[in-house]
């Protein structure tokens, strides 16, 4: 069981520190435990519950009747209520409709909390609060807004050793979880384009990312897709191609040439153009570590320098 200081609970369950405060001493909310030099010190179930009540007042309830409700009440009770609110501050309720979040007003600093969290391997609060992103925000938003930044920022703190690669890794291994189950729900259904695309990474390249927040996007323009994972054989990812008729074949790349991992890339790629019709096309991006320059004349083949111009593209699709 974890312990918080007064400034990492109000930042987790999104409580002022004022309110927090205020709420102790009016409704006794929480009693929370002291150190040996009398500053508060938050459990887990603290946290929860002053997130649980910070919703719940947000939809318009009155603290003086949630105040002396058990978690289990406060749960049953954040159901009733859950179209009213989206998470938008990790932890801080906000009465924002689904229009609002895609229009950018997720605040600045909504990343706090996560990383909070991280630093101090609070894993079932990063849990908590990426399931309940995925299913309030569009997809479109979550891998911009939320996944993406996020990502960048723990690898810049691995690097510096502020985060450990355990750390990194454990995020990593939530992020997948909910982003597959994201991808998974969305494979039934009609889609407006009857174009099918599949997403993979060459053979020996492992980073996953990539293609996870392109398969994000095919969601996000309702484009039918089959999420391959890494690692793809040349051979396997044409045998798919074929036995799925896609259109587009999405290749994620890292830079695992120039550390002597993984497969040739220009071999790859040129195996693969070789054998798809006129009619399919090849769209790569990452970084660069074969040669973009002769691969780009090739019509079937199209390049992405980042995810901002995979956006543009399918918009148009």
């Amino acid at each position: 069981m974890g312990l918080y200081n007064i400034q990492a609970a109000s930042k987790l369950s999104g409580v002022g520190i004022h309110t927090l405060r205020a709420w102790e001493r009016r409704y006794g909310v929480v009693a929370p435990n002291r150190s040996d030099s009398g500053r508060r010190l938050y459990s887990d179930s603290d946290v929860e519950k002053l997130r649980l009540l910070n919703d719940l007042c947000n939809a318009g309830n009155s603290i003086g009747n949630l105040a002396k409700m058990n978690l289990i009440d406060l749960h049953e009770l954040a159901k009733k209520f859950e179209h009213r609110f989206v998470k938008s501050e990790y932890g801080k309720s906000a009465q924002l409709t689904r229009r609002q979040v895609d229009a950018g007003l997720i605040p600045q600093n909504s990343l706090t909390g996560l990383l909070l969290a991280l630093e101090q391997f609070k894993l079932e609060v990063i849990a908590y609060e990426i399931e309940k992103l995925s299913l309030n925000i569009t997809p479109r938003t979550f891998a911009f807004e939320i996944l993406l930044p996020l990502l960048q920022e723990v690898g810049i703190r691995v690097k510096n050793g502020t985060l450990t690669i355990a750390q990194e890794h454990a995020l990593s291994s939530i992020l997948r979880f909910h982003v597959g189950n994201l991808l998974f729900k969305n494979y039934v259904g009609r889609k407006k384009n009857p174009a099918i695309a599949i997403l993979a990474t060459s053979e020996g390249d492992y980073h996953e990312f990539g293609i996870l927040m392109a398969s994000l996007l095919c969601v996000q323009y309702n484009i039918k897709f089959y999420y391959l994972g890494p690692n793809m054989p040349v051979e396997a990812l044409l045998s798919a191609s074929k036995a799925l008729d896609a259109k587009y074949l999405i290749i994620g790349t890292t830079d695992i040439q120039n550390r002597g991992l993984g497969t040739n890339l220009n071999k790859y790629f040129e195996t693969v153009l070789e054998a798809l019709s006129k009619d399919q096309l090849l769209i790569v991006g990452g970084e660069v570590s074969y040669s973009l320059e002769k691969l780009a004349r090739n019509r079937k083949f199209k390049y992405m320098a980042n995810f901002r111009f995979f956006d543009e593209f399918m918009k148009t699709l």
